[in-house]
């Protein structure tokens, strides 16, 4: 009987020291006293929830200021590339008039050997009158 006492008082202690450990670790997990720590924390994602919904704000104006200077350049290329096919035509009427003077003056001193030619035949003819 002794022993039956022995034990129950050993299990009963050992259920005290158990419940009190028990206690103490809910009443440190409870009241841990880092409240100030969640409160800093809390303080801290709001801050940094302001920082990227400017960064997503910047990243928004951004991509549509990117959007216009991309449509530009699309216009500017358009633009050149019209520019360069009124280069080529204005090209080739300058090769066209060249080749079309070229002609003409050599028309002029085929026409000029032509009179030189009859001036001379009417000089001869004078001659020969006189």
């Amino acid at each position: 009987m002794k022993k039956k006492f022995i034990t129950g008082g050993i299990v009963v202690a050992f259920l005290c020291l158990i419940g009190y450990t028990g206690t103490r670790y809910a009443n440190e997990i409870i009241l841990w006293g880092g409240e100030t720590d969640i409160d800093t924390i809390n303080e801290n994602l709001t801050q940094l929830d302001h920082t990227l919904t400017d960064k997503e704000q910047a990243i928004t104006d951004l991509t549509a200021r990117l959007a216009q200077k991309e449509q530009t350049l699309q216009d500017s290329k358009a633009d050149v590339q019209e520019y360069q096919t009124k280069v080529n035509e204005l090209e080739n009427q300058k090769n066209q008039s060249a080749a079309e003077k070229q002609n003409l003056e050599s028309q002029l001193v085929s026409k000029d050997a032509q009179l030189q030619s009859k001036q001379n035949e009417i000089n001869v003819k004078l001659d020969e009158i006189n």
